[in-house]
């Protein structure tokens, strides 16, 4: 039995760290975002309509990403 609640366990534990790498990744893309803005070079391909589609694309694909990597994490445990 004891076994079985320590697998338990450490099923836990890698869940929690892939759902902590999963809350990492988007606060890496904002943080680069965030510094290329800051360059006059990047900050004008920002205002184009085009690139502010892709940077909506690419929020949404990491939303959807994370969502689905929570739930892998959360039907581990």
């Amino acid at each position: 039995m004891q076994g079985i609640l320590d697998a338990r366990q450490k099923a836990r534990a890698k869940a929690a760290e892939q759902i902590q790498s999963a809350r990492i990744i988007p606060g890496l893309l904002a943080v680069t975002l965030l510094f290329f803005m800051n360059d006059p070079g990047f900050r004008t391909s920002f205002e184009m309509p085009i690139v502010q589609i892709a940077l909506a694309g690419a929020v949404l694909v990491m939303f959807v990403g994370y969502s689905i990597m929570t739930d892998i994490a959360k039907e581990a445990v």
